[in-house]
């Protein structure tokens, strides 16, 4: 019972520190069953039943519980991601431990052993347990009571400067100019009408959500009379949002500051790579249900479909071999059929080792040997899709003992050194390309509330909103002074965006390419309000609040959420 007791006195302590938030129901509810549980195996000595209900019930109950309690969802996605941990290197399951354990929790623990051995001689320790316990939850009502008298009190004053007040919108009055805050006050206004309309909660907002997004497609991939004189090239690229950059220190990178256009609130919706790539390869049609995507492809919803009827000729690549999560036979079910890969990732320079221990091209390798293929054959225009690994959790470079999370900073800066140097070689090449690069989703690099450093179970913004971005490559291209670079589109955006504009890019003349009026361009894209899905986790947001829902459980604001401010 010593053992028992040290759990929820350590609950304890980190709940009154703000570590945890515990569920003091739950908790007095397990202390009462273990204690009985403990009586009777003392009555009876030794009982083979009541030794089974406590490793078989109650220790896999306490588990789940101090887990729900440090914010982490415990449901089948966690038990799959659990799963793909066979597949995984010994290092990087090494090195997952290590930030899961620290040497210091376990002297700990066992100092707490001891002292509480020797106390449980003089004293009812499981009585004083359960005084506490019951204390720091009368505590907590009372406190919690008083921050609903003040919350109510504070929505007495006016709308306006309730929003003004908010940390974040306050930050967005400073980001956007007048109009751009006044048509962003306006769409929130307009989502805070529906909202009453629908008599509503955050159900009420996500039915229409999917409703509406059912009804979006873009359908102005047409068949050209000639065939284009450029090609489109997107670079997928794994673990990339704004908050791993920023804590990166490398949002000043060229890549990102001399892009032709950013999409600053691009929502990525998935935490993880297949679903986050079936969204993209499908984004001609609106956002869906992450069930959905794994039914056979709409046509319509093809990206590089259209791109065929378009009259390009559809190629892929990765630096990877694609096996892990059968990610490559995914990829290939959602791409035309007959689509080229010609690149193997071993026949360049390794550029690291991936989480599962194969081997990973260095990007710019790969991406110059592609490049040097593809000029062989000049005269039809190519739509490639390229997916890079290289800043998965879990990678390590050759030569290097450094754990993937410390070494993320310097495999970042050196896939934006790879890409730019490769931006260098079309220009060099003096050929018309479109290129875009699209991040799957963040590392979560920082952690957060509820998620270890490098785990993404929640799609939170932090993970899930990132940076797109556009370059138009052509030897006639003179920028705009009238402009200021990089384009920025500050509304909300997600895939429906990047279809859009690749397909009004499309549309363009010749000659309007050359001198492309880009605020005319974007100034209109689809928006998207900001929804994210992984596995039967939702995160929706809501004037200017995120809300969660977890399976079997209510919708909550997702507090202490790591979003950056970009």
């Amino acid at each position: 019972m010593v053992f028992w007791n040290l759990y929820f006195i350590t609950k304890i302590i980190l709940a009154i520190n703000g570590t945890m938030s515990l569920a003091y129901g739950l908790n007095i509810a397990l202390l009462i069953l273990v204690a009985t549980k403990h009586r009777t195996l003392r009555v009876r000595r030794f009982n083979l039943f009541s030794l089974l209900i406590e490793v078989g019930v109650l220790m896999p109950a306490g588990l789940f519980l101090a887990l729900h309690e440090f914010g982490l969802v415990v449901n089948l996605t966690l038990v799959q991601q659990i799963v793909n941990l066979t597949g995984f290197s010994q290092a990087y399951l090494i090195e997952l431990a290590q930030r899961t354990f620290e040497p210091e929790m376990l002297w700990a623990g066992l100092f707490g052993l001891i002292v509480l051995r020797i106390f449980n001689r003089y004293i009812r320790l499981t009585a004083w347990t359960l005084v506490l316990l019951i204390g720091t939850a009368t505590a907590t009502s009372i406190r919690e009571y008083q921050a609903d008298q003040l919350a109510n009190s504070a929505r007495a004053v006016s709308p306006d400067e309730s929003l003004i007040r908010s940390g974040s919108f306050a930050a967005e009055r400073l980001a956007l100019s007048p109009d751009e805050f006044a048509r962003l006050k306006e769409v929130r206004d307009r989502e805070a009408q529906s909202k009453d309309e629908a008599k509503g909660g955050p159900d009420d907002i996500l039915r229409k959500f999917y409703e509406d997004q059912r009804l979006k497609i873009i359908d102005g991939f047409l068949s050209p009379k000639a065939a284009p004189d450029f090609d489109v090239i997107v670079l997928h690229v794994c673990s990339m949002a704004w908050a791993d950059i920023q804590a990166s220190k490398l949002s000043a990178h060229p890549v990102l500051t001399q892009a032709d256009l950013v999409l600053k609130q691009f929502n990525t919706v998935s935490s993880y790579s297949g679903p986050a790539t079936l969204r993209f390869l499908r984004s001609n049609c609106g956002q869906g249900l992450q069930k959905d995507l794994y039914s056979p492809l709409n046509a319509q919803c093809g990206l590089y479909n259209s791109l065929r009827l378009s009259g390009f000729r559809v190629q892929m690549g990765m630096n990877h071999d694609g096996a892990f999560d059968q990610y490559r036979t995914s990829v290939l079910k959602n791409l035309p059929d007959g689509v080229e890969d010609a690149i193997s990732h071993k026949s360049v320079p390794l550029g690291a080792k991936a989480f599962d221990g194969s081997q990973l091209a260095r990007d710019e390798d790969y991406l110059n040997t592609w490049w040097a293929a593809r000029l062989r054959k000049p005269e039809v225009p190519v739509a490639y899709y390229y997916n890079t690994i290289s800043l998965h959790d879990g990678n390590s470079l050759p030569g290097s003992s450094t754990g993937s999370l410390a070494s993320y900073p310097i495999r970042l800066e050196r896939l934006l050194d790879d890409f730019q140097a490769f931006i260098q070689t079309l220009k060099k090449s003096e050929r018309k390309v479109l290129l875009m690069i699209v991040p799957e989703h963040g590392a979560g690099l920082t952690g957060e509330y509820g998620q270890l450093p490098g785990l993404r179970e929640i799609p939170s913004p932090a993970i899930t909103l990132a940076p797109v971005l556009g370059y138009w490559i052509d030897p006639e291209y003179t920028r705009n002074p009238e402009y200021s670079y990089p384009i920025v589109v500050k509304q909300p955006t997600s895939y429906l965006a990047v279809s859009e504009f690749i397909s009004r890019w499309l549309k363009l003349p010749t000659p309007a390419r050359s001198k492309p009026a880009w605020p005319l361009i974007v100034g209109d894209l689809p928006t998207t309000p900001f929804v994210a899905e992984e596995g039967e986790i939702m995160v929706l947001e809501q004037q200017n609040q995120y809300w969660i829902k977890a399976p079997g459980a209510s919708w909550e604001p997702l507090t202490n959420t790591n979003k950056a401010s970009q």
